[in-house]
């Protein structure tokens, strides 16, 4: 029994210990860098967030963040506030982050550090790449600004030709010869002797005025069925039909964002006047991401300082439960003011080039600088195409032929207890096929929500379950105990029982003769029998008895359950009727309110006036019987 009791009490014990630590995959802008870590079960989301700031020496990192796919299917953005393990528990392994912009600024001028500037032309070559970011009129200056940066000056003995095509560069989603001819003509023409960081900047002024520029576009529709596409950035919300900007909404002619269910509702004011304005999301959950990326974005653009900023809550609909919104982080008026207060880093940029190179181009200029040269010699770093310049990515490189052990997880001038278990693994990927798993929502030209999922593979692939847990040995032998041992120990205890009586009625009866002495083991036997059986019957029936009890209870409650709600649902029904159909002042007040407004003519008025035609409809029809 003791050993039973313990068993018990130490299998929540063993089962807390497993889920202690959770592995996780952290892919960077260039999908060739995987970081590898763990967290544990009580750290916060800002644990992993600082965990990749202080590892890519990132200073400007509110502009920053690593986004996810969760179990609904929604991209959303890790909250450094909540728990990590909470806001990943449905997903089943691995899991995986992105590092992306979150925020782009509207000047990318105003950036004070060189490698944010790198990150950010990193993230808006991705955005083209996913049709995210639309620049059909500056598409071969872009692509120049990008031959640029990667091959350097033009030299008429290594570029011949269409270098372009010969090289796999890939720039653009839909590049052809004439475009890739003419940025060919403008980086032998126009590019010459400008640096990397002087071109990149370049790139960031051309495509910073694009009315795509860092628009993450979610489909809608108005209150007249209308297809529709909302984007949100630094300026405000955006509205395209296709691939037309039709209505900008800023954020200074925005009161309140608030969404009720599937609809998102902006409370608009133009000359002097407050309009309504509603776009219907697909479901709850994207209407739900849209309004938090509006909210935040508009308090990182508009605020002066991030303790201004109250905790924000929406009800969210009225069989929805309230979503709160709390900001963390620093908004960008501050990130401003503190970066002029620190100096300006001397570092150089080891730069990536395997974003835009195909498969062969991946082990000479599109190679990564930290990866393992291909001879058997030690590790080391390859220079950059440029000049000599020391990487600045410290983690861990493995080589394709070693597997990922404890022993060749080492790190380069960094203190070990900072990253635990981290390693960096390369893997070169076909862009081409990449793009042909990026997702599209609807059948226009302006793709929606291309990004790549986490993983690099399929969408059926990022199904998030809750994750497997093993049972503990402890677990394993309190259900051998639950299933079996128990009832052979009830059935040795009933025997031993009837072997006393036995030996009794012996004792008792020794000066009998031996023929009574027999009859009366017969009879015992026959009695132990009969005692036997009735325990062994329950026994049997019990579980089943059990089973039929706790099945009635569950009906009970649901039935319960479904009346309550019928009858609450009734009660809210009547109620809305009397406010929409009496008139009183007081009723009068609550009709005038936006979201009665709306409610009235986006559900009421259509469903009040379906109801009166039926019942027109079913009345003509009994007059028409009654005069037959």
């Amino acid at each position: 029994m003791a050993s039973k009791l313990l068993s018990r009490f130490g299998s929540k014990k063993d089962l807390t210990l497993q889920q202690q630590h959770f592995d996780c995959t952290i892919k960077l802008l260039d999908d060739e860098e995987v970081v590898q870590t763990n967290f544990q079960k009580e750290q916060k989301g800002q644990f992993l967030l600082d965990y990749v700031f202080k590892m890519l020496n990132l200073l400007e990192r509110d502009y920053f963040g690593l986004r996810f796919v969760d179990p609904n299917n929604q991209r959303v953005w890790l909250d450094p506030t909540k728990l990590i393990y909470k806001q990943v528990k449905n997903i089943t392994p691995p899991i995986i982050f992105c590092f992306r912009v979150k925020y782009y600024p509207a000047n990318p001028t105003t950036l004070k550090e060189e490698l944010t500037r790198y990150y950010l032309y990193l993230q808006l070559r991705r955005d083209i790449l996913n049709q995210k970011l639309h620049c059909l009129s500056d598409s071969t200056y872009l692509m120049a600004c990008v031959l640029q940066s990667d091959l350097g000056d033009f030299d008429a003995q290594d570029h011949k030709g269409n270098y372009i095509a010969s090289m796999k560069i890939k720039i653009l989603p839909n590049q052809n010869e004439k475009i890739e001819l003419e940025a060919i003509e403008i980086h032998q023409k126009e590019m010459k002797g400008l640096t990397p960081a002087d071109v990149e900047l370049l790139f960031l002024q051309r495509a910073s005025k694009l009315d795509t520029y860092g628009i993450d576009p979610y489909p809608v529709k108005d209150q007249k069925k209308n297809q529709f596409l909302l984007g949100i950035n630094y300026s405000g919300i955006v509205c395209f039909e296709g691939n037309k900007k039709v209505n900008h909404f800023a954020w200074t002619e925005l009161q309140k964002i608030i969404y009720e269910g599937k609809m998102l509702i902006l409370h608009h004011y133009s000359a002097g006047k407050k309009n309504l304005i509603g776009f219907k999301c697909s479901n709850v959950m994207t209407c739900q991401n849209l309004w938090r990326t509006a909210v935040e974005q508009r308090y990182f653009f508009t605020m002066n300082s991030s303790n201004e900023i109250p905790m924000v809550i929406s009800s969210g609909g009225l069989f929805s439960k309230q979503c709160k919104l709390r900001y963390s982080g620093r908004v960008e008026k501050e990130l401003i003011e503190d970066m002029k207060k620190v100096p300006a880093s001397g570092g150089t940029i080891n730069r990536r080039h395997s974003m835009n190179m195909g498969p062969s181009m991946m082990h000479s200029v599109g190679r990564s600088n930290t990866a393992p040269l291909p001879d058997a010699s030690p590790p080391k770093f390859q220079s950059s195409i440029y000049e000599d310049k020391n990487p600045y990515l410290n983690y861990s490189v493995l080589s394709d032929q070693e597997p990922y052990t404890a022993t060749n997880n080492n790190t380069t001038n960094r203190d070990q207890s900072l990253y635990p278990n981290s390693s960096l693994i390369l893997e070169p990927k076909d862009l081409n096929e990449t793009l042909q798993q990026s997702t599209a929502c609807l059948p226009t030209e302006f793709n929606l929500r291309p990004d790549l999922t986490p993983n690099g593979q399929e969408q059926q692939t990022i199904s998030f379950e809750t994750p497997v847990i093993r049972s503990s040995p402890s677990q394993l032998s309190q259900t051998k105990i639950s299933t079996g041992e128990e009832t052979n120990n009830d059935s040795d205890e009933t025997l031993e029982q009837v072997s006393e009586i036995v030996d009794q009625s012996i004792s008792t009866a020794h000066h009998y003769y031996q023929q009574q002495q027999n009859q009366t083991k017969e009879s015992i036997n026959k009695r132990a029998g009969d005692y036997l059986a009735p325990s062994t019957v329950a026994s049997k029936k019990r579980p089943t008895l059990s089973k039929l009890s706790f099945c009635k209870k569950m009906a009970m409650v649901l039935v319960t359950s479904l009346l309550s709600a019928l009858i609450i649902l009734s009660l809210v029904l009547i109620v809305l009727i009397l406010i929409l159909e009496i008139d009183n002042e007081f009723f009068e007040k609550i009709r005038g309110l936006p979201e009665m407004t709306l409610f009235r003519q986006e559900y009421y008025d259509p469903i009040r006036e379906q109801v009166l035609q039926s019942y027109n409809h079913y009345r003509e029809s009994f007059k028409i019987e009654e005069k037959r």
